[in-house]
């Protein structure tokens, strides 16, 4: 499988050999059948390198790459057994996303 970083480690133990493959690699290496599996960025650049043409089946997103999953999963009775003031300031923390990106985008610039 071509999968990048530390994602493809706890993969061999399901036998996965994970291999480093530059994306411009990724789709003759599907359509040879040097590796059996990709993952890449998302899918609009998926669909753009053609591996919707190659792969018979699609995951998005992959549990390696948790960024783009944006949830706040709470077990109910913890979220229950918390104070309202606690709750109600993880509620609005939970709506604002917090990366880089969205404060560098969102934000309105000012000119001089």
């Amino acid at each position: 499988m071509r999968i990048g970083g530390t994602g493809g480690l706890p993969l061999t133990k399901l036998g996965v050999v994970p291999q480093q493959i530059a994306g411009g690699d990724i789709l003759p290496a599907l359509e040879k059948g040097t590796v059996d599996a990709a993952e890449w960025v998302g899918p609009y650049d998926d669909e753009k390198l053609g591996f919707s043409k190659v792969a018979k089946y699609y995951y998005y997103p992959g549990w390696w790459e948790g960024g783009p999953e944006l949830d706040l999963l709470v077990n109910i009775k913890a979220w229950e057994a918390l104070p309202p003031n606690t709750r109600l300031s993880s509620r609005r923390r939970a709506r604002k996303p917090t990366c880089g990106w969205w404060r560098s985008t969102t934000r309105p610039t000012r000119t001089r």
